[in-house]
């Protein structure tokens, strides 16, 4: 099943916006509980699903970023996309693909949407 997060708008370039978030170290500095980062991987705990890691799969510069999840137990695939708007704006959105049931689809409909909604909520607050 694939979710997607609302398109948000940042007041920064594509490329910047890009450099940032591609490597994921960037993102020490949103600080948020359990959530651990390196260049290319993130560590966190997620309550029912315990400790998950997710790992940089590819990076197309300036345009996306595929994440797998490496430890889970739910597998998932996250892309981060990156669209240009002018030359200091760009737009972002996350999907998300988890392989779930449907019935399990069901359960984590709301909390992942709504999930994914802070994550770029915050990700358009970082400075850039």
């Amino acid at each position: 099943m694939v979710f997607e997060s609302p398109k948000k708008n940042i007041a920064a370039s594509q490329e910047r916006v890009y450099g940032m978030l591609s490597n994921l170290k960037n993102l020490e500095r949103v600080k948020v509980d359990s959530l651990r980062f390196d260049d290319d991987n993130i560590y966190l705990t997620v309550p029912m699903l315990g400790d998950v890691e997710i790992h940089v799969a590819q990076r197309t510069p300036s345009e996306r970023i595929v994440l797998n999840s490496t430890k889970s137990k739910i597998g998932f695939s996250i892309n981060i996309d990156i669209k240009p708007i002018t030359a200091d704006s760009c737009q972002l959105s996350i999907s998300v693909d988890a392989n779930v049931n449907p019935f399990m689809g069901a359960m984590v409909a709301k909390p992942l949407k709504e999930g994914l909604e802070k994550v770029t909520e915050v990700l358009t607050q970082v400075e850039y």
